[in-house]
């Protein structure tokens, strides 16, 4: 069962959270607003370890007769968590690509966004299926080998401890008691499993050249984990097909630091 917390966030951004099946598979997400917009649906993935419960506060900001989908990424939340998936940033983004397809997304043009490992999974997402997408938002994503050093890089290059990357399982669940209130449905095998890919560092850098789709990319200027230099790298490669937008007194979670501000500046991508 949902814990009540985040039901009331949800109900409170009228949202409907719903299943989808795929055989065994099970997809989890968050709907509001189907049929009520002429705007392409915004399909949301959030970032590593948290859930679709993330967007809650971004969601009422947004304007009210946008068709939103919130979706539990592969493992995470309540979809389908399983032990000997590949849950590489490339094997998300296929089955995203299934969810898109079995809900039918893909019969007219939608709008994604992503935030951190879900920004890289958007991104790669875009490049294996440009004619879906009509839109594409990034925030803070992972997967880019940024210009200049994070904080968090800087401790790792210094020889400090990755708690980030623990080398156990029980590092990874003191790592998440450590940064989260609320227990997260995320099993250790999966952690362990996305944060310990070497493979994952430029995942997205390496599709840039890929990408056909009108692209925004949103940046907190104080994210410690992943440097706003990141930004640079993404514009220089998808050239005028890119905007950016840096926000002040922003970290790596723009929706829990600016929901309001990140929506504004998500809103004028929409509207242009």
């Amino acid at each position: 069962m949902m814990s009540m917390v985040p039901q009331l966030m949800l109900y409170r951004a009228g949202l409907c959270v719903k299943y989808l099946y795929i055989g065994d598979y099970r997809y989890c997400y968050a709907e509001k607003g189907k049929g009520k917009s002429n705007k392409p649906t915004m399909l949301f993935l959030h970032g590593f370890s948290t859930s679709k419960d993330m967007y809650c506060s971004v969601v009422m900001a947004l304007a009210k007769d946008l068709h939103i989908i919130l979706l539990d990424m592969p493992g995470h939340g309540y979809t389908t968590q399983k032990v000997k998936d590949d849950h590489s940033f490339v094997a998300q983004a296929n089955k995203i690509h299934r969810f898109v397809k079995a809900y039918g997304l893909d019969k007219s043009a939608f709008h994604l966004c992503g935030t951190s490992m879900g920004g890289a999974v958007a991104g790669i997402y875009a490049a294996l299926y440009p004619h879906h997408l009509v839109k594409l938002t990034l925030v803070c994503p992972a997967g880019i080998i940024t210009p200049k050093l994070s904080k968090y890089a800087e401790m790792i290059k210094n020889g400090e401890e990755d708690r980030l990357r623990p080398d156990t399982a029980k590092g990874v669940r003191n790592m998440l008691d450590m940064i989260v209130y609320n227990k997260l449905r995320v099993p250790n095998w999966v952690l362990m499993t996305e944060m310990k890919s070497d493979s994952a560092l430029n995942a997205l850098q390496e599709k840039l050249k890929d990408i056909k789709t009108q692209t925004q990319v949103i940046w907190g200027v104080n994210d410690q984990l992943i440097d706003v230099s990141g930004a640079d790298v993404i514009k220089e490669a998808l050239g005028d097909k890119c905007r950016v937008d840096l926000l002040d007194k922003c970290g790596h979670t723009i929706s829990l630091d600016h929901p309001y501000q990140e929506a504004k500046v998500i809103m004028e991508f929409v509207n242009n």
